[in-house]
């Protein structure tokens, strides 16, 4: 008896942290932000959009993928 009251207390707590978990996810509660490192700020968003941004335009530079086909040509 004392087995089965040991598997019913382990699923109830794995119940309970599964819906703790599922609450998170649905209501954006930040419970498990503690455990990845925190939030993201908005901040933070910014700048990693304006590193894409510039990242972008230098990709995106005519001048910079001539260069790089001329280093595959040479490399041939």
């Amino acid at each position: 008896m004392e087995n089965v009251e040991l598997i019913i207390k382990f699923m109830a707590l794995g119940g309970f942290i599964t819906l703790m978990m599922w609450l998170d996810q649905r209501f954006d509660l930040g419970i498990n932000d503690w455990n990845c490192g925190g939030r993201r700020r908005d901040d933070d968003a910014e700048a990693l959009r304006e590193r894409i941004a510039s990242l972008e335009a230098v990709v995106a530079d005519r001048d910079w993928q001539l260069d790089r086909e001329f280093d595959v040509l040479q490399r041939r």
